[in-house]
């Protein structure tokens, strides 16, 4: 999801000069603080720093951000934090009804992807019973096992 200044309902104006940056918005690291953050204030206010604006620092814009989030039943709240930096919660309501609804509505095989091979060949690690076994055979093997799993959860069948 892209955050740019209309999405957020800032004033046009405000931006109008300045091209939409990826990734702006990503998951918390420390998962007290937020569910999900947005980062443009900061990015945004270095481009316009200086420029007659409304916004006096980057926690103006993150303002400007939070409080023009499209109303969503998936949001719960949203604040600024630090020097801008928005936190969205997610609401708990929203997340118990979509964990319901994949695992007991539309069952757990909605999460597969479609492949487009039918049978695949995964091949493990063959060590080499003469010498010394080390990590890296079982770090091999485990990656092969993973493989064969992904690709049987998709319907592929593995050889």
């Amino acid at each position: 999801m892209l955050v740019t200044p209309s999405s957020a309902k800032v004033p046009a104006s405000e931006f109008s000069h300045l091209k939409a940056r990826e990734k702006e918005i990503g998951t918390s690291r420390i998962k007290f603080f937020s569910s999900s953050k947005i980062n443009n204030a900061m990015n945004l206010w270095s481009m316009i720093k200086g420029k007659s604006t409304q916004f006096k620092n980057p926690r103006s814009i993150g303002e400007a951000i939070a409080g023009n989030l499209p109303p969503s039943e998936m949001i719960e709240s949203s604040g600024v934090a630090g020097a801008g930096f928005v936190n969205i919660f997610l609401s708990k309501d929203w997340i118990a009804k979509s964990i319901h609804k994949m695992l007991l509505l539309n069952g757990i095989g909605i999460w597969a992807p479609i492949l487009p091979v039918k049978r695949a060949l995964v091949d493990f690690s063959s060590p080499n019973i003469a010498k010394e076994m080390h990590v890296g055979h079982l770090r091999s093997t485990i990656i092969g096992d993973t493989l064969s799993r992904m690709l049987e959860f998709s319907k592929v069948e593995v050889l």
